[in-house]
C-alpha cells in the first residue's frame, strides 16, 4: 500500500486545465462492497445531468465485480447522480454510478438496484431515507470531551 503524498497531489490540483475541457470523475461501489472506486473522463462539454453523461466501461475482473476468467469481463458505469466536484472544483462533476453487466442488467454487487425497486414498489407510501452521523469531538489528550480524566472515575456507557 502506497502512503498518500498531499505535495504530490497538490501540484497536480495547481495544473491549468484547458477551458473547452470538464474532468469527470465517475465513482462506483466495487465488489467488497465497501470501497468506491473511480474512472476519470474528460469530455469537452459542461453536463448538468446524468443523462448527459455518457456512460463507461471497465474490466470488472480487476476489480472482484466479474470472477469468470473466461468471459467477456466489460462492465459498464451508468450515471445515476451528478455533483460539482468538491475537490478539482470550476466545472468538473462527480458522477455517481451504478455497475451493469454487457447486457444491461444490474451486476450482483450493484445494491442500488434492488433498493431502488423496492423504493419504487411502495413509492404511495413515501418512503426515504434518514441518514444519522456519529461523531465525538475529542480533548488533545485523545479523550472525549467532558469525558472523565481519572481512571477509577471512569465509567462503561
Amino acid at each position: 500500500m502506497t502512503t498518500p503524498r498531499p505535495d504530490v497531489f497538490k501540484r497536480y490540483l495547481e495544473l491549468e486545465q484547458p477551458a473547452d475541457q470538464v474532468f469527470c470523475t465517475y465513482v462506483f461501489v466495487d465488489a467488497t462492497l465497501e470501497s468506491m472506486r473511480s474512472k476519470m473522463r474528460v469530455l469537452s462539454y459542461e453536463p448538468l445531468s446524468p443523462e448527459e453523461c455518457p456512460r463507461s466501461t471497465f474490466c470488472g475482473k480487476g476489480t472482484g465485480q466479474w470472477p469468470d476468467a473466461d468471459v467477456d469481463s466489460e462492465l459498464f458505469l451508468a450515471p445515476v447522480a451528478l455533483f460539482r466536484d468538491p475537490f478539482l472544483k470550476g466545472r468538473n462533476k462527480l458522477v455517481l454510478c451504478e455497475v451493469l453487466n454487457s447486457d444491461d442488467q444490474p451486476n450482483e454487487t450493484n445494491t442500488r438496484h434492488p433498493c431502488k425497486m423496492a423504493m419504487e414498489s411502495a413509492k404511495d407510501e413515501e418512503p426515504w431515507f434518514g441518514i444519522e452521523q456519529e461523531y465525538v469531538l475529542l480533548e488533545r489528550n485523545g479523550l472525549p470531551i467532558g469525558w472523565p480524566t481519572q481512571r477509577h472515575t471512569l465509567k462503561s456507557c
